[in-house]
């Protein structure tokens, strides 16, 4: 299977419609793809969260959606906690790549481009972590682009959170 390049995929805003009749998916992946077609829209007009288109030439080889979220210092493990408090945090609230796009590289490059924009928003407001709540079956993904669990116990659905400490990418 080919690997894609980084520069071969553009990332573009949410373009308001559903997804195209030749992006395939798996049923494990229906409440990303509802999201998607019934309420990416809504989602990003009401500025809850950001929305991103991302193409391989003419074709959308997968989205995702980021927004702020903040974790608590006892759920992580940095060795930054001076400051009792919660750390500020940019959630990756939605990610599906095309099934047809899987195994070249889309997911890897998505989360690069998640991290540019922390890195980049990290510059105007005080931010440390970037943030998913993660589908069992992407656990493996998430740890191998250097997402760590956090310390709190699964959701009752498996879906666990992990997170990236901005300092070790920096």
């Amino acid at each position: 299977m080919s690997k894609l390049r980084f520069e071969d995929l553009d990332f573009n805003d949410y373009n308001g419609k559903t997804l195209p009749d030749y992006f395939e998916y798996e049923d494990q992946d229906l409440d990303l793809v509802k999201f998607y077609n019934e309420d990416a829209e809504q989602v990003q007009r009401s500025s809850m969260a950001k929305v991103i288109d991302v193409f391989h030439g003419e074709r959308l080889a997968g989205y995702f959606a980021y927004l702020p979220a903040s974790l608590n210092f006892a759920q992580i493990q940095i060795e930054d906690k001076t400051a009792r408090l919660t750390h500020p945090a940019l959630k990756l609230g939605r990610l599906l790549v095309c099934k047809s796009m899987r195994g070249k590289d889309v997911g890897s490059h998505i989360i690069t481009k998640v991290a540019s924009i922390a890195l980049e928003a990290r510059r105007i407001m005080p931010l440390r972590l970037i943030t998913a709540d993660v589908l069992p079956q992407s656990i493996g993904f998430y740890k191998k682009v250097g997402f760590v669990d956090a310390q709190v116990k699964p959701r009752s659905d498996g879906i666990k959170l992990m997170y990236i400490d901005i300092d070790k990418i920096a």
